[in-house]
Parts: structure tokens; sequence; C-alpha cells
């Protein structure tokens, strides 16, 4: 673990000057640090930076420092080499982000001294084809929203997940999401709160027009099919809320289970009580 890379949003200033002083501190201990050369300008240490492929092959895991959308854009980066991610986090909520910036120094030191574990996340594959043509290929984290671009117009989203099921959704949109997504936006549309040790592949309307419409979980091996049911009224895709896909009317979406995984640095937060401090859960207790 010498070769840490370090990833931050270059929109925060408390962002900059946190990796300013932690690259000083990585420094102290004998550690190399490397990030992009975008990122190596703003923190006026271009001698750091490196292009993507050449930075990931100089890496040995990595930190975040910003909310949990800051997580979600290198996760996409570094999962691709399997290199363990850290979140601190500067956001708000921060479900992936578990390390306050209070005990940032004291939870790193942990990683440093080889007390933590690593946990592999699921992740799902979006493959687009037009016509048989796959033209649009990423990977997803969280989740993929599929919604109206119009407001005042709801949508209808043909579901597949075999030749004996299948659905039409008709309100809002639909996510399609992983354990770890499960208290992201399908938290808030009525989704199940699923430990992410547990590998299934969430469905969640999203403000439904059939009262029968609820929530689906898959088993991760199952392949789901989406098409616009209806050309005429516009579907966007989000994706882990990083890139937006505008769906046009030939296009099949096809998402399944990903070869790649987020492999999470776990330094002794449960899960359970993460839900706790993150929600407000535990209740009132009555005397």
């Amino acid at each position: 673990m010498k070769s840490v890379g370090l990833f931050l949003d270059e929109h925060k200033q408390e962002a900059i000057e946190t990796g300013k002083n932690l690259i000083k501190w990585f420094k102290e201990k004998n550690l190399y640090v490397f990030t992009t050369k975008n990122l190596a300008k703003k923190l006026g240490t271009e001698e750091i930076g490196f292009e993507k492929e050449e930075l990931l092959n100089k890496i040995d895991w990595a930190v975040t420092l910003g909310g949990d959308g800051t997580f979600l854009k290198w996760a996409h980066w570094v999962s691709t080499k399997s290199i363990p991610l850290l979140g601190v986090n500067l956001g708000t909520l921060g479900f992936l982000t578990e390390v306050k910036l209070s005990r940032m120094y004291e939870d790193i030191q942990k990683v440093l001294d080889g007390n933590f574990e690593i946990e592999k996340r699921m992740m799902l594959e979006l493959v687009i084809t037009v016509d048989g043509e796959k033209v649009f290929r990423d990977i997803i984290l969280n989740d993929a929203v599929f919604y109206r671009a119009h407001h005042s117009r709801s949508v209808k989203i043909c579901v597949k997940v075999s030749e004996k099921f299948k659905l039409t959704y008709f309100g809002d949109g639909v996510i399609i999401g992983t354990p770890t997504g499960s208290t992201a936006y399908s938290l808030s549309a009525g989704g199940p709160i699923v430990n992410p040790k547990v590998e299934t592949i969430l469905v969640t309307p999203i403000c439904s027009h059939s009262l029968y419409h609820k929530p689906l979980l898959l088993p991760p091996e199952d392949s789901i099919w989406l098409s616009n049911a209806e050309p005429t009224r516009d579907i966007r895709i989000s994706l882990d809320g990083q890139k937006v896909w505008e769906m046009s009317e030939n296009d099949i979406v096809q998402i399944k289970r990903a070869k790649e995984t987020t492999n999470f640095i776990k330094i002794g937060t449960d899960y359970y009580q993460l839900l706790n401090e993150k929600l407000q859960w535990g209740g009132v207790v009555v005397q």
C-alpha cells in the first residue's frame, strides 16, 4: 500500500485544501501520491499528475475527498483495475464515503497499519444496442435511472426479464439498482434497503400509475432488457448520476451483473451501525 491515488471534487475548495494537507501527510509517511493531470494542477503539484492508464498502473489503493457523487465518479475508474477505494465524506449523507473528515488521518492510519478489510461490491453492466449493434457500454455501482425527459408527461417503459416475465411500467420511470444503490434514489422511490452482502438486482418503479407495480428483487445472474414502449414520450437514462443517455426509438438496453466490482476499504464500520447513523434509525426509547 505504498502508492496511493488521490481523487477529489475539484469544485469544492474544502476538498482542494484538504487534498493539499493530505498529500503533505502522505509524503511524511513516505508514501507515493498520484492523481490526474487536471487535479494535480488544481492542487499545485503538477509532478504527481498522470494520464488515466498510467495513473491506474501506479497506485495500490485510492482515497476520494467529497461526497457520494465524487466516490461514484472515481469508482468507475478504479474498478477496471480492482483498486481498493476509501471515501472521506465532505458531503452531506455519505453512504459510500464513510470516513468522517474529523477522523480522516486516524482512519487512514488504520489502512496503513493493515487494520482494514476489502469488501467487494457488485456492479451492473449496461449495454445499449440499436438494430443488434452495440452503441454504448458502461458500468454502474448504484443505479441506472430511466426517467421522463419532460416533467409534464409520464413514460411507458417495457421491462423484460425472461420470455415468461414482461411488464410495462407507466409513471415517472424505473430504477435498476444494486444493493449498494438501495439507499440512493431507490429508497426515496419506496424500494427496500438491501445489505450490500446480499447480491441481487433491484427493480424499483418511480411513481407508478398502477397500484400493482411494486419493487422487485431479482437473482444476480438474471439479465434485464428495457425499451421505450411509447417512443413519442422521451426517456433519459442517468447512470450513477454521472452520465445521461437520451434513448432513441430503437434503443434496447440490457442490464446484467458486471464482471467488475468496486472494492471498498472497510475499517470496521458495521452496515447496520451506518444505517442508524445516516437514517436516524433506532427510534424512540419509551420508558
